[in-house]
């Protein structure tokens, strides 16, 4: 959040030196249109870097994303101001004279927010997944909270450049100054990053998902080979599609954690009580008597799978088919280190009745499963999230309305405002979001530690929600008096009561998804709601400002909507998931991914 930062608390200033107008209200509108193009790419990184986390592991995600955002903070500082770009047209190159200072700085906003779109949410995820059961709100709530000491350097670095300089001297180099310092701070977070380990719930989650699409691809293919054959022989009227041929073959499966699996191997099962085990080497294969016909389908089912072994004498195995569970290169040294950790297999119970045609499908489909696992590297998570998952993204992009708008209102827009509608000094405004950033640094743990420790998270939301909307009006017009009282109350005030908001908030959406696509969807909901409630709000704000006056009024009425939004969801996670609001440690009895068949019921 630091770039972000500086791009607020300096609007002033950049307004000036790329938003030259002899229109105040038509440069801020340009401003902060600009500012929202940074929100509006997020949910395109979001998705990009959800897959990523999802697929190949959540390290990966975390170090492109740190990259992304410090190459463009940089350029920013480098940019050419407006009038610069005016003069120098002659002499820059083709594409300088055809872009103009606003358009490079837009489309340097753009990459930012599409790095931003994958980091906020990996941090959030990665803290959840690595914290220990019943601390799970607090580490959560620390990815929430690390954003602040983000936006109070951002602030001192701009302090630090203000105070110094003139106005002619900020608007010729002094703003560039806060860009260029990130420079400086990158390698440290690449070190750290360098050197995290994956979650074993991550893995775990990621190989059971693997799996699935391992089975329903296979299932897929021979459906559509077998499908005709059977409907040919079957004595019933009714002709069996390729759709149901397939649910059949697929339902026959199971992913299952077992210890019986070598590392990075998974196995077809199949329970049986005269059962055998079977494995890749058939050189010393041996075989039960037995005359069930059925039985004797079934051990050639599995033969063909990959070949019989010596049965123990004392013991009843398992009929297993070796497949290999490949894991992405990011995950494999942590997979291997992980101890106990079960690796995912595939439960197959074959039908084997008397149709020879079926039990030719089958024995197929058994070798397809073998053939296909070491090809499929990974699931598909944005398909498993839109297919089985699409509540628990929509309710948390209604649930977080509040929050988006909440901290983008008191961190972003009232400052701008206090400054030209109550005539405070850039460095009073600054002053004000550093003692706000630091009650939001306080709370926002304070929320995290409270939903371990019981408290019913959702209802706690909501009632936090309900007083930020009633007092909005009230505090906001006190703000536009410019009283200093105001300003270094109300504005930490709020700030405060936007972290508790934000504590409880991180306790409740990671419990939404499992954690195969937990990335995918806590990026795609947070930062489309982001953009839909945050990065879009000052813009629309100062619109309905030209129209309704004073502008604090305007920024009340939508604030009190969105509030209300967030209250429908709220009421949607308790009708759906009951269990979300449970007293005692909630996470004993919300099991990951809840909500995810909630459209079900």
């Amino acid at each position: 959040m630091f770039d972000f930062t500086v791009y607020a608390q300096l609007s002033t200033v950049l307004t000036a030196v790329f938003f030259p107008s002899s229109s105040e209200s038509a440069s801020l509108l340009s401003f902060w249109g600009v500012f929202a193009v940074g929100f509006i790419s997020r949910p395109l990184g979001a998705m990009l870097f959800g897959h990523v986390g999802d697929a190949y592991g959540r390290r990966i995600t975390m170090l492109l994303t740190i990259l992304l955002i410090t190459l463009p903070t940089v350029l920013i500082g480098c940019l050419p101001s407006y009038h610069m770009i005016g003069i120098a047209a002659p002499v820059l190159l083709a594409i300088l004279r055809f872009l103009q200072a606003p358009v490079l700085l837009a489309i340097l906003r753009f990459l930012q927010g599409l790095a931003v779109g994958g980091e906020f949410g990996g941090c959030i995820v990665y803290l959840f997944e690595i914290a220990p059961k019943h601390r799970k709100g607090l580490f959560s709530s620390f990815g929430q909270a690390a954003i602040a000491p983000g936006i109070i350097l951002g602030i001192l670095v701009c302090l630090a450049v203000i105070y110094p300089c003139s106005k002619a001297q900020l608007e010729l180099w002094g703003w560039r100054i806060p860009f260029l310092v990130t420079i400086i701070t990158t390698p440290i977070a690449i070190i750290m990053r360098m050197h995290m380990p994956e979650p074993y719930e991550f893995m775990e989650s990621a190989g059971k998902m693997k799996l699935e699409r391992v089975a329903s691809t296979a299932a897929h293919k021979v459906a559509r080979t077998y499908s005709r054959q059977i409907s040919k022989q079957a004595s019933s009227v009714r002709p069996v599609t390729s759709h149901q041929l397939s649910r059949r073959l697929h339902d026959m499966t199971h992913v299952v954690a077992s210890p019986l699996a070598s590392p990075h191997q998974s196995s077809l099962l199949e329970e049986d009580d005269d059962a055998y085990f079977l494995n890749t080497d058939s050189s010393n294969a041996t075989k039960p008597t037995d005359n069930n016909n059925n039985k004797d389908a079934a051990a050639s089912t599995a033969s063909d799978v990959a070949g019989a072994k010596a049965a123990h004498k004392t013991q009843s195995y398992k009929k297993a088919g070796s497949i290999k569970l490949y894991a992405s290169p990011s995950m494999k040294k942590d997979a291997d280190a992980a101890s106990p950790f079960h690796h995912q297999q595939l439960e197959l119970q074959l039908d084997h009745d008397n149709d020879p045609t079926m039990q030719e499908c089958e024995k197929a489909y058994a070798k397809e499963v073998t053939q296909l696992a070491p090809k499929i590297k990974h699931h598909v998570p944005l398909a498993v999230l839109f297919k089985d998952h699409w509540v628990s993204l929509l309710l948390q992009f209604l649930l977080e309305a509040a929050l988006g708008s909440g901290f983008y209102t008191w961190f972003s827009w009232a400052p701008a405002y206090v400054r030209t509608a109550g005539h405070v000094k850039l460095t009073t405004s600054l002053w004000a979001v550093l003692l706000g950033m630091i009650a939001f640094l306080v709370m926002v743990p304070l929320g995290g530690h409270l939903s371990d420790k019981g408290a019913p998270k959702v209802t706690c939301f909501m009632a936090l929600n309900v007083v930020s909307a009633a007092i909005c009006i009230p505090v906001l017009l006190a703000l536009h008096t410019g009283s200093l009282v105001a300003v270094f109350l109300l504005l930490p005030l709020m700030m405060g009561i936007t972290g508790l908001l934000g504590g409880f908030n991180v306790s409740i959406l990671p419990l939404m998804y499992p954690a195969g696509v937990r990335a995918s969807g806590f990026n795609i909901g947070h930062n489309a709601a982001m953009v839909a409630f945050g990065g879009c709000l000052p813009f629309m704000i100062q619109a309905l400002s030209m129209a309704l006056q004073p502008g604090a009024v305007a920024a009340g009425v939508i604030l009190i909507i969105l509030a209300v939004v967030a209250l429908c969801a709220a009421v949607g996670i308790m009708k759906h998931v009951p269990m979300m609001d449970a007293r005692g440690n909630n996470h004993d009895h919300v099991p990951a991914g809840a909500v995810a068949g909630a459209h079900q019921v």
